[in-house]
């Protein structure tokens, strides 16, 4: 077993310590543990002061998995592993359900996870970039070639997707995942789909169904942090219809934290009951965080081409400037953001023209809450160079 580096790891680490304001943060605004605590009943408020700090199942709480599982429709707990945060899942997963002889496809710029791990175990990892659509920024979005992805589906042993998407903000639409289901079902392409932002979809009626729910080859990882703004709860989950697939993830997971605890499981059940009310009022400060961008283009005359997010907390604008500025960005003003090259597999997989079409591009993100005022500081800085 091989363990990738990863140069958003990297870079995070290198200049949170220098930056007074993230601009490329994929988060929400962070819930403080009061804030949660409120949200409970006196009977419940009761059973957390009491809780013992333990151990829990391998595979998660069976009253945590029933909680998630209540969420993908026709599965139920048996069908859920809990893993102490998505990224955790994902390494399982994929270290679970990839060999050394195999062929994956991935969408490009990703979550570095999604490429680096399978090409890690020795499998042959390709790239496919999403495709800016569209010259106003009004009616511009990102896209996947179908033709490119259904060709490589025909050659891949594993898809992996990730919408809605990180850095972009991209989502496809139900029509669109239909239409890779079938083809995966087709040629026996397992379809892993990373799920994290699901539920912070912007248009009504946009949000997908979860992989795992459409195809027994499909796996579903979710995630308790990026929905509601609770990093500091270690949990993410995956889910899929294979039990076989669950259980080598879980026998992976024993070499890593093994099992969660009863704290992250606790707080994590009780967020889950209130998701609804929680990603509500996220979607409404997101929505807005939106206008105020969209507000400034003008100010901005050309320096940053903007393509609006459709789902998530974060978009991905690309900037007429050199390959510097991001370290200008946080010496002049204190801002951080985090630049095309943490993200973009192609790179490694000799993808030269996805990583021309996505040259110049910034994860900007806007779900915290003083998003506006540092906003304000970029745009100066923008319209200054």
């Amino acid at each position: 077993m091989r363990f990738p580096s990863y140069a958003l790891s990297e870079y995070q680490a290198e200049n949170n310590p220098k930056a007074s304001a993230r601009l490329g943060a994929a988060t929400l605004e962070l819930m403080s543990l009061s804030q949660v605590l409120a949200l409970a009943t006196p009977a419940q408020l009761s059973e957390w002061q009491n809780l013992t700090l333990n151990y829990v199942s391998d595979r998660g709480g069976v009253e945590l998995r029933a909680a998630i599982a209540a969420n993908y429709s026709g599965l139920s707990a048996d069908n859920v592993v809990v893993f102490s945060s998505a990224t955790e899942a994902l390494f399982c997963c994929i270290h679970a359900a990839v060999k050394q002889s195999d062929r994956c496809t991935v969408i490009t710029p990703c979550y570095e996870p999604l490429a680096k791990i399978p090409e890690s175990i020795g499998a042959a990892v390709n790239s496919i970039p999403l495709r800016r659509q569209g010259e106003e920024a009004a009616e511009a979005r990102w896209v996947v070639d179908g033709d490119e992805i259904r060709e490589a589906i025909a050659k891949s042993n594993q898809l992996f997707i990730n919408f809605p998407h990180n850095p972009t903000g991209a989502l496809i639409d139900h029509a669109e995942l239909a239409e890779l289901v079938v083809h995966c079902e087709t040629h026996g392409t397992r379809l892993i789909a990373d799920e994290v932002f699901r539920g912070l979809e912007h248009a009504e009626g946009a949000t997908l169904e979860p992989v795992a729910t459409l195809t027994a080859n499909g796996v579903s990882i979710g995630s308790l942090a990026k929905p509601h703004g609770a990093g500091g709860v270690r949990i993410g989950w995956m889910v899929s219809q294979d039990a076989e697939l669950l259980t080598r993830a879980v026998n992976i997971r024993r070499t890593l934290s093994v099992c969660s605890g009863t704290t992250d499981e606790w707080l994590a059940r009780l967020i889950l009951a209130h998701s609804q009310t929680l990603r509500t009022a996220s979607l409404h400060r997101l929505r807005r965080h939106v206008e105020i961008i969209e507000e400034s283009l003008p100010l901005l005359d050309g320096k940053l081409t903007w393509t609006k997010p459709e789902a998530g907390c974060v978009a991905f604008p690309l900037i007429a400037l050199d390959d510097g500025f991001d370290q200008r960005c946080i010496e002049e003003i204190g801002v951080m953001l985090v630049p095309q090259r943490c993200f973009v597999g192609s790179a490694e997989a000799g993808d030269r023209e996805g990583a021309e079409t996505l040259a110049g591009g910034i994860r900007l993100g806007y779900g915290l809450a003083d998003f506006p005022a540092v906003w304000a500081r970029f745009v100066e800085f923008l319209v200054r160079h």
